[in-house]
């Protein structure tokens, strides 16, 4: 956070010297986020409301979803039997100073859906460059405990969900990101300003009394030493391994994949490719497929237990899973076209004036209904008697794909 940002919210009315003693000392912590936005979120500061949290007005809720009451400060609407958790902006330990999501706040959110035998799913919709470091680690891991309990877990980044946010966000059972959305930046720093040589300039000499050798350490007042700069590097060292851990335990990848990313940020596809998300899609999207997924969380969770229990790898196990997800959604679709077929060929033989056995042989036979169509236009021709109507589609076509079809046939 820069000094700048520092007095603005010093001579902000309402705001206590308090207030910025603390935004200081937290400035000073390792931070899990990406850096492009941290600057953001402490201009920010300067226009909010530090009393006020977060809600979703009915404007942005889309079609069919309602709002959630929860007591937390954490936003979340309902599509049906899904809950849909908000959380966006920058990440804090506890909820305070207006900040949009805390850690702690999202525990309690997660605990209070997963109690409710309402919800059957829970979606967390982030939006978020990441936060602080410390109770991160904590809030994934609880999250990661509450798989297996019967309800699926599912997240996406519709934009982006970098740093901290990436930590939660891995710890759910299936992860998504919308097209052209992002992940990653898995890492962690401290930002230190030095205003020694400004106050020279300005003829200003700071002086401290202190007991205790590192009490000063980090102090914007002089420039960072070398045993300071040891000292931080070994805590921002030990906040990577234990995020890098994180993301693979929770990803179940290797830590030397998670580290080779070397906190990059990674788009859509990239990020599919790596093995930081599992698909790629709209939120709209997402809702769509948890509504038709014909397995059940309980049905997945028994697969990947009966996987494990034969000795197979957890990374075999979530291919064996995905690919077992793609064939039952593939059966499903192809039993949608076959009955969409039928439908049409049905309704296209009975213009043509043919008999039940010879519709059936033609819905019973594989040829397509492009294939039919060229076979009933060569008996129209040829089969004077066929009753087949040039002037009118079919009186009681089952379906608007039949009618379709019979519209797209040139009878001649």
């Amino acid at each position: 956070m820069s000094l700048s940002v520092l007095d603005k919210l010093h001579n902000r009315k309402g705001v206590s010297a308090e207030l910025v003693a603390f935004l200081y000392a937290e400035s000073q912590k390792p931070t899990m986020l990406s850096p492009e936005y941290a600057e953001a979120y402490a201009h920010a500061a300067l226009h909010a409301d530090l009393q006020t949290v977060a809600d979703v007005s009915a404007s942005s809720l889309i079609h069919g979803e309602q709002s959630y009451s929860v007591d937390t400060p954490i936003s979340v609407v309902m599509h049906e039997s899904t809950a849909v958790v908000i959380v966006s902006g920058g990440l804090v330990s506890r909820h305070e100073m207006g900040a949009t999501a805390s850690y702690e706040g999202l525990i309690a959110t997660m605990d209070t859906l997963m109690a409710d035998d309402n919800v059957k799913n829970i979606v967390c919709r982030f939006k978020s460059g990441g936060g602080m470091a410390s109770g991160m680690a904590n809030a994934s891991n609880h999250i990661r405990g509450l798989r297996g309990k019967g309800k699926g877990l599912y997240a996406i980044a519709d934009g982006y969900a970098f740093s901290s946010a990436y930590g939660l966000m891995s710890a759910f059972d299936t992860l998504w990101v919308t097209h052209g959305g992002s992940v990653g930046s898995i890492g962690v720093y401290i930002r230190h300003v030095s205003t020694e040589k400004m106050a020279e300039k300005m003829g200003v000499a700071v002086t401290y009394v202190y007991a205790g050798e590192f009490k000063i350490s980090g102090n914007p007042d002089n420039n960072l030493s070398a045993s300071d700069m040891a000292q931080f590097k070994e805590v921002v060292d030990a906040e990577y391994v234990t995020f890098t851990e994180l993301v693979a335990k929770n990803r179940q990848l290797s830590v030397e994949t998670v580290v080779n990313t070397q906190a990059r940020c990674y788009s859509d596809k990239k990020a599919l490719d790596v093995g930081l998300v599992d698909q790629i899609g709209t939120y709209a999207e997402l809702l769509t497929y948890i509504g038709e997924n014909t397995m059940t969380q309980t049905e997945i969770d028994a697969m990947k237990a009966e996987a494990r229990a034969e000795g197979v790898a957890e990374a075999e196990t979530n291919a064996k899973l995905k690919q077992d997800l793609a064939k039952a959604e593939q059966v499903k679709r192809d039993e949608v076209v076959a009955e969409s077929r039928a439908t049409t060929i049905t309704a296209m033989c009975a213009v043509a004036g043919l008999d039940a056995d010879a519709t059936k042989a033609y819905v019973d036979s594989t040829d397509s209904v492009a294939t039919v169509t060229t076979s009933l236009k060569a008996l129209a021709t040829t089969d004077n008697s066929a009753n087949i109507n040039t002037s009118t589609t079919p009186e009681t076509p089952a379906t608007a794909s039949a009618t379709n079809a019979w519209a797209g046939v040139n009878w001649k």
